[in-house]
């Protein structure tokens, strides 16, 4: 813990954390989300559509996936094919589990990078594009899994 001194000559105490371990610390926490709102999803129920126009959980997954390949294409300094992904899984709950594969993979990585583009690439990749898509498939949980709680992604 670090001190600073407030206007009133207070001490008051704060963490420091770099960018790396801040970024870290999202991706993470991300991931973390993604699995609650996956795990025990109704696999009977992964290929329904809560709305026509987004994506049902199982496309979800995959292009998720897909992000994942990505990501680590970009890493590379490789354009990603975007499309090109065909996923090896024949169960959606083999889906889920490349994709947690995939993005534990992808976070490894970035335990091994830490400079400016890589960071920015995670915050793309693996933070904004996740959180956008942990909305669609909470929404898709709660219109699927009736009393499904959805407060419980934060604990």
């Amino acid at each position: 813990m670090h001190k600073i001194e407030n206007v009133v000559g207070q001490g008051v105490e704060y963490a420091v954390m770099t960018p790396y371990t801040l970024v870290l610390a999202s991706v993470e926490t991300a991931g973390k989300t993604l699995q609650k709102i996956l795990i025990d999803f109704p696999s009977d129920m992964a290929n329904e559509k809560a709305h026509e126009s987004m994506f049902t959980t199982h496309e979800a997954v995959n292009h998720l996936t897909e992000c994942y390949f990505a990501f680590e294409a970009h890493l590379k300094g490789e354009e990603h094919q975007w499309g090109s992904f065909v996923s090896t899984a024949t169960t959606f709950s083999d889906a889920v589990s490349e994709l947690i594969q995939k993005r534990d993979h992808a976070t490894k990585l970035l335990t091994q990078e830490s400079d400016e583009a890589t960071l920015t690439s995670a915050l793309d990749y693996l933070v904004s594009h996740d959180w956008y898509h942990i909305g669609q498939l909470a929404t898709n949980r709660q219109v699927f899994v009736p009393g499904w709680n959805s407060y419980a992604l934060y604990s």
